[in-house]
Parts: C-alpha cells; sequence; structure tokens
C-alpha cells in the first residue's frame, strides 16, 4: 500500500494461533499453567528509501 502522505510502501502481516503445551513435554507447573498457549503476530514492513 502506498502511504499518500511522503508516498512510501508498507506491507503488513497478522497471525495467530495457539498450540499445547503438553505437545512439546513442557509439563511443569500444571496448576499455575494452562496447557494452551495462545500466539499473535502483527508486522509491518516499510520499503527503503
Amino acid at each position: 500500500m502506498d502511504v499518500p502522505i511522503d508516498g512510501s510502501r508498507h506491507a503488513g502481516f497478522e497471525a495467530t494461533g495457539e498450540f499445547r503445551r503438553g505437545a512439546f513435554g513442557l509439563d511443569f507447573a500444571p496448576g499455575l499453567l494452562g496447557d494452551i498457549i495462545k500466539v499473535s503476530l502483527e508486522a509491518e514492513f516499510v520499503e527503503p528509501q
């Protein structure tokens, strides 16, 4: 996407997901930590001038 203010080009991405700690053998502190871990990622890139 071109930004009209300065004419620079931007690209943005977003991703979400989840995984189970037990699937990776991470079974410590079961009373303190849940088994499902949610992951969220947002990134924006600006083309160099």
